[in-house]
């Protein structure tokens, strides 16, 4: 199953904020898709995913009972899954380096600071 109709316009601007995200911090994006219900197998239980090729997927919306849940994530979780992938684009682990990059990227859209901290 596809993006809900209803969440296309909300993906589409997370989509711009992430692509204007991973241009100010020097990020090789290649392009932002919305995660898709599986169709067989397990469900999935992310909010999104990064492709070593740069690709980032987001899910605007959990998953129950392999249907997706009435209600929209978060805003702040949204953003915090951006800044997660977004920081995955140049450390794929979970290192410090990464914890450190995703906290600064997070910061910048949450709390629109500048990466050094302005």
């Amino acid at each position: 199953m596809e993006l809900l109709k209803e969440d296309q316009p909300y993906f589409e601007n997370i989509k711009v904020i992430t692509l204007m995200t991973a241009d100010r911090f020097g990020l090789e994006l290649k392009e932002v898709v919305p995660s898709v219900l599986p169709r067989k197998g397990k469900v999935q239980h992310f909010l999104g995913w990064c492709s070593s090729s740069g690709t980032i997927k987001i899910s605007v919306r959990a998953v129950e009972n392999k249907k997706w849940a009435k209600a929209r994530n978060p805003d702040r979780d949204i953003l915090l899954t951006v800044a997660h992938e977004l920081a995955h684009l140049k450390y794929m682990d979970h290192g410090p380096q990464h914890t450190t990059l995703t906290k600064s990227i997070f910061n910048y859209l949450f709390y629109r600071k500048e990466p050094n901290g302005k």
